[in-house]
C-alpha cells in the first residue's frame, strides 16, 4: 500500500508542478505531495533496514522426548557444529543449524524435554500491516533456539 501511496503521490506531484496553472493551489499541490514522495521513501527505508512498524514476538513451547538415544551428526571439520536426531511422541525429528537456527543439549535434567523458542516478526497495528501489506515481512523467522534437555541416563551416539 505505501508503494501505491509513494505512485499516487508522484502522479499528483507531476500534475501539479507540469500541468496545474501557476498560483497558490499548485504551490500547496506541490508541497503537499512532494511530501508524502520523502515521507513514503523514509518509511520503506526504514522498514527496511530496521523493520519500522514490527515487533519481534517469541514464543516458546516444551516437548516431551521419548526413546532414550539422541543422534548426534556433526557437521564440518571442526566438530564445533552439529545436527541432533531425536524422537517425541509425535514422531522423529531432526534439528539441523541454520543461520537462524541454533542448537544446544543439556545434560543432568530430570525428563527428557526439548525446548523450542521462536522469534518472528509480526506488525505493530493494523495501520503498519495495511501500509507494508504484500512486504512479505509478517511472520518472517528471525531466530530459532532448540535446547535438548536430558538426563544422564540417556546415550548419545555419535555418527
Amino acid at each position: 500500500m505505501i508503494l501505491i501511496l509513494f505512485v499516487l503521490a508522484a502522479l499528483g506531484f507531476f500534475y501539479h508542478r507540469v500541468l496545474d496553472t501557476h498560483g497558490r493551489a499548485r504551490t500547496i499541490g506541490s508541497w503537499a505531495t512532494g511530501l508524502v514522495i520523502v515521507i513514503s521513501v523514509c518509511a520503506i527505508a526504514a522498514n527496511d533496514a530496521w523493520h519500522f512498524g514490527m515487533h519481534e514476538a517469541t514464543t516458546t513451547t516444551s516437548t516431551a522426548l521419548v526413546g532414550k538415544t539422541v543422534v548426534k551428526h556433526v557437521i564440518g571439520t571442526n566438530g564445533k557444529v552439529a545436527a541432533y536426531g531425536y524422537t517425541t511422541a509425535a514422531g522423529q525429528q531432526k534439528a539441523v543449524p541454520s543461520l537462524t537456527t541454533t542448537t544446544k543439549l543439556n545434560r543432568g535434567a530430570s525428563t527428557a524435554t526439548l525446548i523450542t523458542r521462536t522469534t518472528r516478526l509480526k506488525f505493530n497495528s493494523k495501520f503498519a500491516a495495511v501500509m507494508y501489506a504484500g512486504s512479505g515481512l509478517d511472520g518472517k523467522l528471525i531466530a530459532k533456539h532448540i535446547t535438548l534437555n536430558l538426563p544422564t541416563s540417556w546415550q548419545i551416539v555419535n555418527k
